[in-house]
C-alpha cells in the first residue's frame, strides 16, 4: 500500500494529511509501519494537530512518533534546507495570533484561542544560509519579525534569488 502525505487544501478549510480521512482503517489491517524510520514532513506549515491525527491513525499500525522529522524545503533547493537532530518530541511554540496579523512572532504560555501552536523545522543544514527579509525592502527582519524566507547556499539554483537580493 502507498501512502499519500499530502496535505489538503487550507483554503478550502480542510486541514490535516489526506491520508488520514483517506484511507480506512480495514484497509491498513495488514500494514506494518514499525521499519519507517524518517517521515520527513516539510509541509508550509507544518500544523501539530496533523502530526498527532496521523499518529492516532497509524500508530495501531507500527508507525512511531520519533519518525517525524519537521523540516523545510523548497522548489530551488535541491533537497532540503533546514532540519534538527531526530527526537521523539515535536518542536513546538505558542505565538500569540494577534501579534502574527501584525508580522511579529510573540510566544506565549497559553494554548486557549489566542495562541497559534506552530512546528518548528530547526536549523539551516549543509552550509545553508537562511534570510527572513521584508518583502519589499528585502532588509533583514528583526528578531520575531515575520517576513519572506530567502536561502542561499550549495544545494540552492543560483539564479533562483532575485537580481536585488544577491547584491547584499
Amino acid at each position: 500500500m502507498t501512502l499519500r502525505l499530502m496535505y489538503d487544501n487550507p483554503r478550502r478549510g480542510q486541514r490535516g494529511l489526506f491520508c488520514v480521512r483517506k484511507i480506512p482503517p480495514a484497509q491498513c489491517e495488514s500494514v506494518d509501519l514499525s521499519s519507517w524510520s524518517l517521515a520527513a514532513v516539510g509541509a508550509e506549515p507544518i500544523r501539530e494537530e496533523a502530526l498527532e491525527r496521523f499518529i492516532e491513525t497509524f500508530g495501531p499500525y507500527g508507525f512511531q512518533r520519533r519518525a517525524f522529522y519537521p523540516c523545510y524545503g523548497l522548489a530551488e533547493a535541491t533537497l532540503i534546507v533546514s532540519g534538527g537532530p531526530r527526537s521523539p518530541r515535536i518542536s513546538t511554540k505558542n505565538l500569540q495570533k494577534e501579534a502574527l496579523e501584525q508580522n511579529q512572532a510573540l510566544e506565549v504560555v497559553t494554548e486557549d484561542d489566542a495562541a497559534q501552536r506552530v512546528v518548528g523545522c530547526g536549523r539551516a543544514l549543509h552550509n545553508q544560509k537562511i534570510f527572513v527579509v521584508h518583502p519589499e525592502s528585502l532588509e533583514a527582519c528583526a528578531p520575531g519579525e515575520l517576513g519572506e524566507i530567502c536561502v542561499a547556499g550549495p544545494s540552492v539554483k543560483p539564479r533562483s534569488l532575485r537580481k536585488d537580493f544577491r547584491r547584499t
